[in-house]
């Protein structure tokens, strides 16, 4: 429903394993689509932003009795004092996963753009903070959902592994010395 499209990525460790995107479907079929495909794939977890529309999505996917998490990606960061928002959080943490080549994501030119396109400011109290979606609608194309299935894709390892049902993770490896080159930041006019 709405402008965007909808998106899925399942992953299995560090590699994604499939990628779906639907156009204009309504909340019911979504769910029904996402608990078919964790059930195909025997999926521990399902995570979803439940901001808006997804909201449906998280209550519809509970009463199917699927292990749903409901995300607010558009809320407070773990860690508030260096980044604006859990969305923009996420995606440093995808940036960084990729530069150590510690996850990996399909040959998809359309993904592969999208992450690209990505722009960031940081404010004068120094918080990393991305360009918002309808910043990014108005210079192009609709905003991009196999980016957010990226997304989706990396906050899983944030889950504590005291959730019912989820097998502990491994540990992070040690963060590199190195600082990755950084994603490019916009421009002011």
């Amino acid at each position: 429903f709405g402008y965007d499209k909808s998106a899925m990525i399942a992953r299995r460790g560090q590699r994604v394993i499939a990628m779906k995107t639907f156009a204009g479907m309504d909340t019911m079929r979504l769910s029904w689509e996402a608990s078919a495909m964790a059930k195909e794939l025997g999926a521990e977890a399902i995570f979803v932003d439940e901001t808006g529309v997804g909201g449906g999505v998280v209550d519809r996917l509970r009463e199917l009795g699927a292990p749903v998490y409901g995300v607010q990606f558009g809320g407070r960061a773990p860690h508030r004092v260096r980044f604006g928002n859990l969305r923009s959080e996420i995606f440093w943490e995808l940036r960084r996963l990729l530069n150590e080549r510690l996850i990996a994501l399909p040959n998809d030119d359309a993904l592969a753009g999208q992450l690209l396109s990505l722009r960031y400011e940081v404010s004068s109290s120094g918080q990393v903070k991305l360009e918002s979606k309808k910043t990014m609608r108005a210079k192009g194309p609709a905003v991009p959902r196999p980016r957010r299935r990226a997304r989706h894709g990396v906050y899983a390892p944030a889950v504590p592994p005291n959730l019912d049902g989820l097998r502990a993770l491994p540990p992070r490896p040690a963060p590199s010395r190195r600082r990755p080159p950084p994603l490019r930041q916009r421009r002011r006019p």
